[in-house]
């Protein structure tokens, strides 16, 4: 299913904290349910997003971590990248390779973060993806399997939700 996010966003906001969310496709819309309210939002059209299940399903496994591990490396790495979107763009990221997290600000700091069991990661966040990372990662109470693909990093909770990340 694919639905404008921004629709979710107005349901969760209503949302108490721990609610639980389902989703399913009906047809051309996806329904809602929260707590005791039902929702539908028109379903967009899922041809227009092809190279997704493509994404999907080429990525490899590279690594099952800890969520909490992730959140906590990535949330410390976070506040060493320039938030300045006029700063050059390799200074918006934290970058993994070979289980070291990276990311630095080039004016004033630098941050290096080594993450046991990430050897195998190699992803790049936009520090504005890192919120709703941050918060798809704590949402899970079980390690997370990570997906690589030349265009994402794709993060698998255990019942099966996902979160990508795009490479720029």
């Amino acid at each position: 299913l694919t639905a404008i996010g921004g629709r979710f966003t107005q349901v969760l906001q209503a949302a108490a904290a721990g609610a639980l969310l389902t989703m399913e496709a009906k047809g051309g819309a996806v329904g809602i349910n929260l707590q005791k309210t039902h929702t539908e939002v028109q379903s967009l059209d899922p041809a227009h997003f092809p190279f997704w299940d493509k994404t999907l399903s080429e990525a490899v496994e590279v690594a099952v971590v800890e969520a909490e591990r992730i959140a906590a490396a990535l949330a410390f790495s976070k506040k060493f990248a320039s938030d300045q979107d006029s700063a050059d763009r390799k200074f918006l990221v934290c970058e993994m390779n070979g289980g070291v997290l990276y990311s630095t600000n080039h004016a004033s700091a630098a941050s290096t973060v080594v993450v046991r069991g990430m050897e195998k990661i190699n992803m790049r966040v936009h520090v504005k993806d890192t919120p709703p990372l941050l918060a798809f990662l704590t949402s899970c109470r079980e390690p997370v399997t990570v997906l690589e693909h030349a265009r994402s990093t794709i993060f698998r909770r255990g019942d099966g939700a996902l979160f990508g990340v795009n490479r720029f």
